[in-house]
This record gives structure tokens, C-alpha cells and sequence, in this order.
């Protein structure tokens, strides 16, 4: 009995040890503890990094979710969404460049200049497609399908974007005129 309990305690260790160095060394998993960077959490799951309380970002994420049910969008959970309004905070989760970024069914992070509803939207239909399509979506579907279904379906008003975003977009919209059925059509381009 003493030798599974240090056994027990042995792997409990172990496991410790491995969290802490993926925390240090894969900063996206920082997203499971969002506090330890300084966020904070609202409404739901929602964080923010300021004092202003979430509400302009609650109200952003209840109108991208019904522009995005509007257009067939319906998610089983949604994700947990940071908003990071300091470009500090954003980095410390190990992004920079970005305006945005989802953390495959764990999270939607938007950077200081993601806090838009199309970026939000970007992000969402990301996510839909995990949950929709499958977890590993960006390897078995066309980059023009999964790109550019968000960039177009999130309503990006930026035209034209840089290439090959551009075409991506221009590619999906072309298929979209003819496939209004996403997940029916979309198993044609699954790819093994």
C-alpha cells in the first residue's frame, strides 16, 4: 500500500513538473489560468484585463453570437474569451503580432486592436469548425475553406486584405454562392 502511494505521489509530482513547464514554455496554455496573467473574469467566461467591467465586451460577444446564429452559426459551448485591451497582457499568453487568436477549443484571445466584431467573428467561426468540422480542421481541410469562410463570414470590411487572404476569401465566397450548406458540403473537401 505505501509503495502506490509514493507511486501515486511520484506521478502527481511528475505531472506538477510537467504542467509548469508547459505553462513557461507553450504560453498559450496560460488561457486554462487566465488570472495569472491578470485577467479577470465578468460574465460566463468571459476576462478582461481593465477596470471597466466587461460590458462593452459582453456586448460585443451577444451581438457577434447572434450575427453569427443569423448566418447558421450555432455552437454546442462557447469558448472562453479573453479580451486583452494591454498589448503586455497579450503577450504574457504568447501572442504579438495577431489582432486575434483562438486556442483551439480552449479560447478566443483578441489582442488591443481585436476587440472588433469582425475579429471576434473570425474567431468564432475558428472555433465553430473545431467543434463542427473536427479538432484538427486546419490539416484536413483546404486553407481557402477554412481562411476564407473567415474572413467572409465575419463580414471583414477590409478590402483587399494581403494575399493570400484575399484569394482565400475570394475562393470560399465563390464556393459559398453554390454551397449554402456548410457542414453537408464541407465532408467533399475533407481531406485524410
Amino acid at each position: 500500500m505505501k509503495k502506490i502511494a509514493i507511486a501515486v505521489g511520484i506521478a502527481f509530482g511528475i505531472g506538477l513538473v510537467c504542467l509548469g513547464v508547459a505553462f513557461v514554455a507553450y504560453k498559450p496554455i496560460r488561457v486554462l489560468w487566465p488570472e495569472l496573467v491578470g485577467l479577470r473574469r465578468t460574465i460566463g467566461d468571459v476576462y478582461v484585463d481593465d477596470n471597466r467591467g466587461g460590458l462593452e465586451e459582453g456586448r460585443l460577444l451577444d451581438a457577434s453570437i447572434e450575427d453569427m446564429n443569423r448566418k447558421g452559426f450555432y455552437f454546442k459551448k462557447l469558448p472562453r474569451i479573453l479580451f486583452c485591451t494591454d498589448q503586455r497582457t497579450y503577450e504574457l499568453l504568447g501572442f504579438k503580432e495577431s489582432a486575434a487568436r483562438t486556442i483551439d477549443g480552449l479560447a478566443i484571445v483578441l489582442g488591443p486592436r481585436g476587440s472588433q466584431s469582425f475579429y471576434l467573428k473570425h474567431e468564432l467561426i475558428h472555433y465553430w469548425q473545431h467543434e463542427n468540422l473536427c479538432w484538427s480542421y486546419t490539416r484536413h481541410y483546404p486553407a481557402w475553406f477554412v481562411e476564407g469562410m473567415a474572413y467572409s463570414l465575419s463580414d471583414d470590411p477590409r478590402h483587399p486584405i494581403a494575399q493570400p487572404w484575399e484569394s482565400y476569401r475570394t475562393r470560399f465566397e465563390e464556393w459559398y454562392a453554390i454551397n449554402k450548406n456548410i457542414l453537408e458540403e464541407a465532408s467533399k473537401l475533407y481531406r485524410r
